[in-house]
């Protein structure tokens, strides 16, 4: 992999990353990962598998991945008694909640799924907006938002003074209200929340991001309705780690009330085989905290650690990850690094797992992604 890089490419590399802080000791970690994924899945679950058995793997599943919302049910049941996992997070859409103005919210679109997993009693993260959510374009919001007010600029940061943000404020206490009714009592140990998907990542349709007098009401309204539950914000890599940590620590509300999501990307078949390819790792390019201080902070304030979203479903052109066992390990050992000592289980949310499941589904697999869904299978005790 990557014997046809384009000329000048290490260059370019070195130009990309220019306003990056590296962290040097991800950098030899990417080198030793590179060397360690090229074991077969027996010597790596031999090698590793002392660490797997605090680890699970879980994922985001979205059911519009699929139109036919039956093969969409289909994959998800795949995914939870094929695979092993329990661990999803569920984007809830506003343009699926409420299309028309008038209409109160539903969940119609979603029951289904939601019946299915509280059956099964998994470990469900409602990623509830109400601006963001998983997938692009990230911002699924209904057309009469913006026939009522403006559209926010783009890049902007969206604040309480905005007319859309009091909208969404709106939306959200109206969600959260539904949700409440909709849970069932002995599911709500296993229930917990993202508000704003990357809340400070410029990245979406809009590229927008929010305020903290913005995010502090979403969190309000959530604990005052779900007291118990946990409130995930999630991070591209590790460079917007420190800004969510200092919110959460302004919120008032105790650590152990949220959960800090990493998420963990890698153009795994362009970058593989340069020299500088460390570079581009979500890891290396560590932004004003470092891999290790954000595994220090965690413990030291009872943080929950995870990694949201961890690559295995190639970008545009690219074949990898998603395509390869050994893309499969490579990210796995990236994600690993993530994990604090001290955390009794650690969850890796495969990203993109409904490409390989359509592959299944389609009686399409290869021999590289049957060895992925064993991989997956041993990982998480099946």
């Amino acid at each position: 992999m990557g014997d046809n890089k384009p000329p000048f490419f290490d260059f370019i590399l070195i130009i990309k990353n220019y306003f990056f802080m590296i962290d040097i000791v991800q950098g030899f970690e990417t080198v030793k990962a590179k060397y360690n994924s090229r074991q077969a899945n027996p010597e790596f679950i031999k090698k590793f598998g002392h660490i797997f058995n605090k680890t699970r793997l879980g994922t985001t599943f979205t059911p519009e991945r699929v139109k036919d919302q039956k093969k969409s049910l289909e994959m998800l049941k795949i995914m939870v008694e094929d695979l092993g996992i329990i661990d999803i997070r569920l984007g809830i859409r506003w343009n699926r909640t409420q299309p028309e103005k008038a209409e109160q919210i539903t969940l119609d679109y979603y029951k289904p799924f939601l019946d299915y997993l509280f059956q099964k009693n998994i470990n469900l993260c409602l990623s509830i907006g109400p601006s963001k959510a998983p997938r692009w374009p990230e911002t699924h919001i209904p057309n009469w938002v913006f026939e009522k007010t403006t559209c926010p600029v783009e890049g902007c940061v969206l604040d309480m003074d905005s007319e859309f943000s009091l909208i969404a404020i709106e939306y959200y206490k109206k969600l959260v209200t539904k949700l409440k009714k909709t849970i069932p009592k002995k599911n709500l140990d296993n229930i917990s929340f993202q508000i704003e998907n990357e809340c400070f990542n410029k990245f979406g349709k809009y590229r927008w991001s929010f305020s903290y007098d913005y995010l502090e009401n979403c969190v309000d309204i959530t604990k005052d309705t779900f007291p118990e539950n946990k409130i995930l914000f999630s991070t591209s890599g590790s460079r917007k780690a420190k800004p969510i940590f200092e919110f959460m620590k302004g919120t008032g509300y105790n650590m152990c009330n949220f959960i800090l999501s990493l998420n963990y990307y890698y153009l795994y078949d362009t970058n593989y085989g340069s020299k500088l390819s460390f570079m581009v790792d979500d890891f290396v390019r560590s932004g004003k905290w470092s891999l290790s201080r954000i595994k220090k902070n965690a413990s030291m304030n009872n943080l929950e650690l995870e990694i949201g979203e961890a690559q295995m479903e190639p970008w545009k052109k690219h074949t990898q990850p998603g395509n390869s066992v050994r893309s499969l390990r490579f990210v796995l050992l990236r994600c690993l690094q993530a994990k604090p000592i001290d955390q009794d289980l650690f969850i890796i949310r495969l990203w993109g797992i409904e490409e390989l499941l359509k592959k299944q589904l389609a009686n399409k697999l290869n021999s590289e992604h049957k060895e992925m869904i064993e991989l997956i299978k041993q990982i998480n005790r099946v």
